[in-house]
């Protein structure tokens, strides 16, 4: 049984796409922004940010930002 808010377990599930999702938004880029980069709607952007908000079990920007840093997706 998976333990409730293991990081490494949740990192694990996020996809290639997601990760490079959270990448841009912390980059600061809006969904149209990051549409346009990934050649995406923004409603599929819209979908994917919502699913990573979920898996992550993250409510907003600052802490996506932050649990992009604690797991090396960023550098500061």
């Amino acid at each position: 049984e998976k333990e409730v808010g293991n990081e490494d377990d949740m990192q694990r599930e996020l996809t290639d796409i997601e990760k490079e999702i959270i990448i841009l938004i912390v980059q600061e880029l809006s969904n149209k922004e990051i549409a346009a980069r990934r050649f995406l709607s923004i409603r599929t952007v819209e979908k994917y940010r919502q699913r990573i908000m979920e898996k992550l079990k993250i409510h907003n920007s600052i802490a996506l930002t932050k649990y992009a840093i604690k797991n090396g997706l960023v550098k500061v």
